[in-house]
């Protein structure tokens, strides 16, 4: 069943999308190295906490996956934003994180 999403999403809904995804595309290829360097860093488990313009986020990787949370204000806690299982293939597992890392960098660029 082949349905257009189009249909199901308003104008303003896509145009976001579309920004969000190309912004994310941007970062990953404007970005690689560093990220690159932060996903082999994190591959085997660990967190990173990155001090963006808008807000401040950590990345965590564990066996199982690689997440992003922020938080607004200094002292509170962090909230998850997003989380992907990651492939247990090293190569595979670098990419997965350094598509996380743009995504965290795409919103919150994009959610200022």
């Amino acid at each position: 069943m082949s349905e257009n999403l189009d249909n199901f999403m308003s104008d303003a809904d896509l145009a976001w999308e579309r920004s969000y995804f190309s912004l994310m595309a941007d970062l990953k290829r404007k970005n690689l190295s560093r990220y690159e360097d932060l996903a082999v860093r994190l591959s085997a488990g660990g967190e990173e906490i990155l001090e963006l313009p808008t807000r401040t986020y950590k990345i965590s990787v564990d066996r199982n996956g690689c997440g992003y949370s922020c938080r607004e204000e200094v002292g509170m806690d962090f909230q998850r934003l997003g989380w992907t299982k990651l492939p247990q293939n090293p190569s595979e597992r670098i990419t997965a994180i350094t598509d996380v890392l743009a995504e965290c960098e795409a919103r919150a660029q994009i959610d200022v």
